[in-house]
């Protein structure tokens, strides 16, 4: 524009070939928009509304093969960065990771509720599972794991206290798992058992969780139920249930504490 002293017409009235030099000069700018990060919807309307209030004409802003296919590549090139930005941030979730959780959630704590959200994790790391076989309407459930015993005697979660068996005397956890993209009768058959010394102890841990949850029928198997004793002597039930964010907030230490990305 400067080369042919347009510079001080701003709305390109005065240029030759007038809606082609227009849509030359705004796929330029839609290019100088994406190198300078600008955030190209709110720019082109606060533009078109600078044209419409001052009465010019501004059809070719919309009706341009070529400024269309201009955005389009924008677009593109916008996700793809971001893309690149978080696989380069994004580190793995390692069994050592795992390992501390327990330390902190399970070895060095009491709570019922840092116990479920680390065996949460605990059992995502382990079988690849999805948030949502945690915390939504496709989660496990106690329904869905049973516990089997070194003599084969099978039992729910809410079975085990009144059973007479100790956490170390169960050697097998048969898990059905739900898979949301299927829906809630299609899933995968899954198994702690005792092959290593890691999965023994997991499968104590599970067992120990769940003698102490004081599940009942068809409750999500990552939620405890207790009583709070209120002023007037009364004790009020709750249910609490582990939930996406208590997942990211403990996957968070896990992170800090080896110095790694929290996403």
């Amino acid at each position: 524009m400067e080369e042919r002293g347009a510079g001080h017409d701003p709305f390109m009235e005065n240029l030759y070939n007038t809606n082609l030099e227009r849509v030359k000069i705004y796929c330029l700018f839609i290019g100088q928009a994406l190198e300078k990060r600008w955030v190209l919807v709110s720019v082109s309307a606060a533009i078109r509304h600078l044209f419409k209030s001052k009465g010019k004409d501004f059809e070719f802003m919309d009706d341009s093969s070529s400024i269309k296919s201009a955005k389009t590549s924008v677009r593109r090139a916008v996700t793809k960065d971001k893309l690149t930005k978080r696989q380069k941030v994004q580190a793995p979730f390692a069994y050592e990771m795992v390992s501390y959780l327990r330390s902190i959630l399970w070895e060095n704590s009491v709570e019922l509720k840092d116990n479920a959200a680390y065996l949460a994790v605990a059992c995502m790391y382990c079988f690849a599972l999805r948030i949502s076989n945690i915390s939504t309407k496709y989660a496990l459930m106690v329904d869905d794991c049973i516990f089997e015993t070194d003599d084969h005697k099978h039992y729910q979660s809410f079975e085990l206290v009144a059973s007479g068996y100790s956490a170390k005397d169960f050697s097998r956890i048969i898990i059905w798992a739900r898979d949301s993209k299927t829906g809630p009768y299609e899933g995968e058959k899954l198994t702690i058992m005792k092959r290593s010394h890691e999965e023994a102890t997991f499968l104590t841990d599970m067992t120990s969780f769940a003698m102490k949850a004081n599940h009942t029928a068809s409750d999500k198997f990552f939620s405890i139920r207790y009583f709070v004793s209120r002023c007037n002597g009364i004790k009020k039930p709750y249910h609490w249930c582990v939930s996406s964010s208590d997942v990211a907030s403990v996957t968070k230490l896990a992170a800090d504490h080896f110095d790694l990305p929290p996403d």
